[in-house]
């Protein structure tokens, strides 16, 4: 289960889907757990897809998102984001732009109208992924950085940590900003 998790935040795929597959293995009814491990394997299996790993992740992430958007009906308030997140991956995997890029807004306006920051956050790197593929490089600096900072606001450092590594980001002027707004210097 811990494994996994940290698998999944930390971008280790193959180990959080290994995770996953076998959680989801022996399960024989419905649990808020299993339908985690199932969005997980879902936004995993569409991004290996697009990095050539097999044509089967496509389908694999296609039913999690089927199943996912069939929790809407008992919890909107938790399956919201994660389905609109489910679907902007597959959108950027179909190679539907337009629809991506707003499947990816949606799904971060719906993180963050329902509090769940670290979803936010994980929608704005995979955007920055996405964006980052089809070489829109400002817009996917700036998701990095918003993802960077749902991450703190979070309390997951080491996953921000990564993203600032991983994506080069300069942060000397965010770390200003709210070393001003702490001592209350800016409006």
């Amino acid at each position: 289960g811990d494994a996994s998790f940290f698998d999944f935040w930390m971008g280790n795929d193959s180990e959080a889907r290994k995770w996953a597959n076998k959680a989801l293995a022996h399960v024989k009814f419905q649990t808020p757990l299993n339908s985690i491990f199932l969005w997980m394997r879902g936004l995993i299996s569409f991004r290996m897809y697009r990095q050539g790993k097999g044509a089967n992740l496509f389908i694999e992430g296609k039913e999690a998102m089927i199943r996912v958007e069939k929790l809407l009906e008992h919890s909107e308030h938790i399956f919201k984001s994660k389905a609109l997140l489910l679907q902007a991956e597959f959108f950027a995997s179909t190679g539907e732009v337009k629809i991506a890029k707003e499947s990816y807004e949606k799904c971060i306006r719906a993180a963050r109208n329902y509090g769940r920051i670290h979803e936010q956050g994980l929608a704005h790197e995979m955007m920055g992924d996405y964006l980052t593929a089809i070489l829109e490089i400002p817009g996917s600096t700036e998701c990095y950085m918003n993802a960077h900072r749902c991450y703190m606001q979070w309390g997951a450092v080491a996953v921000a940590e990564k993203i600032q590594k991983d994506h080069h980001l300069d942060l000397s002027d965010v770390k200003h900003k709210n070393k001003m707004l702490k001592h209350g210097r800016v409006g």
